[in-house]
């Protein structure tokens, strides 16, 4: 799978830059969500997205790392060796899928109702034992339950 670098042009690098700095607030989801959205567009071509929709929950090594690297420019890294929180990585995920079900009308089941997969978590809800969700302006968008 092409990565969003090797899909843009320096004529759209310039203009997201320009996105980046006026309207992308930050939040990790909506981060995930501006991320998709520009690799689905440059992408084009709806048999491999749909061949990557039939991956969920793992997105390729490749463009899950631009995809975190990107995050990054938007201070989303935890002061700790520079390493973006898990909840935040979570959540940019969310966002990345979420996007992408939009794009090709996946609908996923609630949170939590697929099973596990990583050392009991929910696929999609990140653990949280101060509190869960509730209080993730991103969780209630993507519809996770508080």
């Amino acid at each position: 799978m092409p990565t969003l670098a090797q899909l843009t042009t320096a004529e759209q690098r310039w203009a997201d830059r320009e996105e980046d700095i006026t309207t992308v607030g930050g939040d990790p989801f909506e981060v995930g969500q501006v991320f998709a959205r520009r690799w689905v567009e440059r992408l084009g071509e709806l048999g491999q997205i749909q061949k990557l929709s039939g991956m969920y929950p793992r997105i390729p090594h490749r463009v899950d790392g631009e995809l975190l690297r990107y995050a990054a420019r938007f201070g989303l890294l935890a002061h700790k060796d520079d390493q973006i929180d898990e909840r935040d990585r979570y959540a940019i995920r969310a966002g990345f899928w979420r996007e992408l079900d939009l794009r090709t009308g996946t609908e996923r089941a609630p949170a939590g109702s697929e099973g596990c997969c990583v050392r009991g978590r929910p696929a999609r809800a990140p653990h949280h034992p101060a509190g869960g969700l509730k209080n993730r302006p991103w969780a209630r968008r993507a519809g996770f339950p508080g």
